[in-house]
C-alpha cells in the first residue's frame, strides 16, 4: 500500500497570516495589490492559467489557497500569491488540509469562535473558483462536504 495516494492526499493548503496577530487580508498584498474581491478573482484566473485547480480564500485574517494536485505546485502558488519574502507561510496536505478547512468553515479558526460569516466567505470563494473554472470534481466534492459539515 505504500506509495498509493488516497484522493484526499491531493488536497493542499498554503496559507499566510495563520494567527490573529497577523495583518488583515486587506493589508496583505500580492502582485495585484491588496486582496480585494477583484484581486482575488485575478489571482484565481492566474492559477487557472497555470493549470492549478484551486480555491483562494481571502478574509479579514487570512489568505489561504486550497488546491487539488501536487505538492510540487506549492512554489508556483506561493510565487503567484506574494513576492514578499518576509511573509510567513504554512503548508498542509491531505487530512490536515481538510481538517483545517472544516475548522475555518465552522468558524473555529476565527478571532470570534463560531463566527457565522466565515462559512459565507468559504462559499463565495468556492463559487468564484467554480465560475473561474479552477475546480475539479474531487475539489468540489471535498468543499461541498466541508460546507455541509460546517452548517
Amino acid at each position: 500500500m505504500h506509495g498509493i495516494r488516497t484522493t484526499v492526499d491531493m488536497l493542499h493548503l498554503l496559507r499566510v497570516a495563520p494567527d490573529h496577530s497577523a495583518p488583515a487580508a486587506a493589508e496583505l498584498s500580492g502582485p495585484w495589490g491588496a486582496w480585494t474581491p477583484e484581486a482575488t478573482a485575478r489571482a484565481v484566473r492566474t492559477l487557472r492559467q497555470q493549470g492549478i485547480a484551486a480555491m483562494l480564500l481571502a478574509t479579514c485574517h487570512r489568505l489561504e489557497c486550497y488546491w487539488w494536485g501536487s505538492a510540487t505546485q506549492a512554489a508556483t502558488v506561493r510565487r503567484l500569491l506574494s513576492s514578499d519574502p518576509s511573509m510567513s507561510w504554512q503548508a498542509l496536505q491531505g487530512d490536515q488540509a481538510v481538517r483545517h478547512l472544516m475548522r475555518v468553515a465552522a468558524g473555529l479558526e476565527s478571532e470570534r469562535r463560531g463566527e457565522p460569516e466565515i462559512l459565507g466567505q468559504v462559499r463565495a470563494a468556492w463559487r468564484l473558483a467554480v465560475v473561474s473554472g479552477t475546480t475539479t470534481p474531487s475539489l468540489d466534492h471535498t468543499i461541498r462536504g466541508v460546507i455541509s459539515a460546517a452548517r
